[in-house]
């Protein structure tokens, strides 16, 4: 009988969804947005990775930094390939786009110092 008047009546006996990720806001919680990469010294050279933005929630901006630093860790993951992979050619097309791409990071970071 029950699954009757469920089939004929479905919003009186749905459940209470939540979004998945959804935390309550807390009072003494405010947002932060973090604009972050990774930067890479090699000898002389200095690379960038591409920019990230993310929002975290926290009580204070060094909790923040905290949370984003653990979050940005756990996504990380070091690939290594052999040099054997790749021809010679597509070897020295990746490192001109990440001369240019580097060149770009230096320019805006070195910009907008404070």
């Amino acid at each position: 009988m029950k699954k009757f008047f469920k089939n004929i009546l479905p919003f009186l006996f749905k459940k209470e969804r939540k979004v998945k990720g959804h935390r309550p806001p807390d009072d003494d919680e405010r947002e932060f947005i973090f604009i972050w990469y990774k930067k890479m010294e090699i000898g002389n050279k200095t690379q960038y990775t591409a920019k990230n933005r993310t929002k975290i929630r926290a009580k204070s901006r060094e909790e923040a930094v905290k949370k984003m630093t653990d979050f940005a860790l756990r996504k990380m993951v070091l690939c290594i390939h052999e040099e054997k992979d790749y021809s010679a050619s597509d070897l020295g097309q990746m490192d001109a786009f990440f001369e240019q791409f580097n060149e770009l990071m230096d320019k805006t970071f070195n910009k907008n110092k404070r």
